[in-house]
């Protein structure tokens, strides 16, 4: 699998400064991307004049204010680049790429990006590899924030990029940022918070079926605030009090709601750092307890 790295993972939002409070973000993105590239048969992408330009333009004014962490990161990820070149596309070959200009185009990137990731990926896709993008999210670029009072739901805009040259079968290139994106896949495009199946959780998130298509609508208003849906139709949402380390669940399904016993529900969200109850009870107003069935529980199967 080959890895490229987004040049906007290194981006600052001054050039020559860094709070800390942005140096401890940086570790944090710098941290979750050699975790992914660490992962079995990875390899990052280190070629021509894109990996000259990643370094000169933005990884070394990084680690000359950054801090003694965050510098190790950088040194760690650079450690984890395989250096080759790439093969160009023979002559009279037609490329089309969807995506990139979105993320590349991008004027807080600077100019000439674009064109040197588009010929990045071309040329990866030639090496006829699997390929996925590290990417960083920024609002107005592949992100899009939904609030409502204090409840807000983070929309990913962008979480595949998709490549087709002359000779090679269609290349979908996956997003992601963190390891949870590889191992959860549909949280490329979902919160990555939401408890899934695979996480033991009595209650989990169950994907809409064909989850990654664009026609797909993951969202949408419920009891006034944007909630990520599921493929029973239920409404996950961001709580606006409790310390945040919960979903507010709205039950869609009648039969459902019967079973359980309620039409609403607390569930803890997963966390880098689980403590065990990820998808479970996370608390039952004192009114409600009586009413919760004991066995309650679902299952995305």
């Amino acid at each position: 699998m080959k890895v490229i790295l987004d040049p906007a993972l290194f981006l600052t939002r001054e050039p020559g400064r860094l709070s800390s409070e942005e140096d401890a973000e940086l570790i944090r993105i710098i941290n979750d991307a050699v975790r992914v590239c660490r992962q079995p048969r990875h390899q990052v992408v280190a070629a021509g004049p894109y990996w000259k330009r990643l370094q000169q333009e933005l990884v070394r004014p990084l680690e000359r204010v950054g801090s003694q962490e965050l510098r190790a990161g950088l040194d760690t990820l650079r450690s984890l680049a395989y250096l080759q070149s790439l093969p160009v596309p023979a002559a009279g070959s037609r490329k089309k790429v969807w995506g990139v200009r979105q993320l590349f185009g991008w004027p807080e990137l600077g100019s000439g990006w674009l064109e040197l990731m588009e010929s990045l990926l071309v040329g990866c896709v030639l090496l006829g590899e699997p390929l996925l993008l590290l990417v960083r999210h920024f609002e107005g670029r592949n992100q899009r924030t939904h609030a409502t009072g204090r409840c807000e739901l983070v929309e990913k805009t962008r979480w595949r990029l998709y490549v087709q040259v002359t000779g090679q079968p269609p290349c979908t290139i996956p997003c992601v940022r963190s390891p949870r994106n590889l191992s959860v896949e549909w949280t490329q495009r979902f919160d990555e918070r939401l408890p899934a199946q695979s996480d033991r959780a009595r209650f989990p998130f169950c994907p809409p079926e064909n989850w990654w298509r664009r026609h797909i609508e993951p969202f949408r208003t419920m009891q006034s605030k944007p909630a990520w849906v599921d493929a029973r139709g239920n409404g996950w949402v961001r709580p606006a009090t409790g310390g945040g380390r919960h979903w507010d669940v709205f039950i869609a399904e009648p039969k459902l709601a019967e079973t359980i016993g309620l039409d609403q529900l607390n569930i803890v969200q997963w966390e880098v750092r689980p403590d065990g109850l990820v998808g479970d009870i996370h608390h039952v107003p004192t009114e409600k307890r009586g009413r919760l069935a004991s066995t309650a529980g679902w299952s995305c199967d």
